[in-house]
């Protein structure tokens, strides 16, 4: 009914050194999530999780009950986070005399490519993990909340 009905922050970046299953590749998991129902309330806080965002899947899964699933629409929020803005480096003065003209100074090459585009590729890799994420835990949040109310139902 486009009613939010839960929310997942995720937490603790880092990885598991004895990560065995991918052995050539080392991901990066989150491994602390809390979900919070509508009101905001706390109903689960799950420390050593593996959140991956990088490669992950989902399963729903029920055992001897007969479900009945149909129109799940998954959404997600995600905070931006800021692009820090340069410091500015002091540039070095000289003295000068009365009599003497001021030096002249012409940017280097590595004036010219300080800024470079690496960061705009960095942030993107960043909100596409993040997005990632998110649906990944939003998809685990309303089969949580499925099974628990088809639980109360069949009580």
């Amino acid at each position: 009914n486009n009613e939010k009905i839960a929310t997942v922050t995720m937490s603790d970046p880092g990885t598991y050194e004895e990560e065995v299953v991918f052995e050539e590749d080392e991901f990066t998991y989150f491994k602390t999530a809390v979900i919070n129902d509508a009101e905001g309330n706390e109903m689960l806080k799950v420390e050593n999780a593996r959140l991956n965002p990088e490669s992950s899947q989902l399963a729903i899964g029920v055992r001897n009950k007969k479900v009945c699933i149909d129109n799940l629409f998954f959404s997600y929020e995600y905070e931006e986070t800021p692009t820090p803005e340069p410091t500015p480096t002091p540039s070095p003065t000289e003295e000068v005399d009365d009599t003497e003209k001021p030096a002249q100074t012409s940017p280097t090459d590595s004036d010219e490519s300080a800024g470079g585009s690496s960061l705009g590729i960095i942030i993107g890799i960043i909100a596409a993990a993040v997005v990632g994420v998110v649906v990944i835990v939003l998809v685990c949040v309303v089969v949580i909340v499925l099974v628990s109310r088809i639980k109360k139902k069949n009580n």
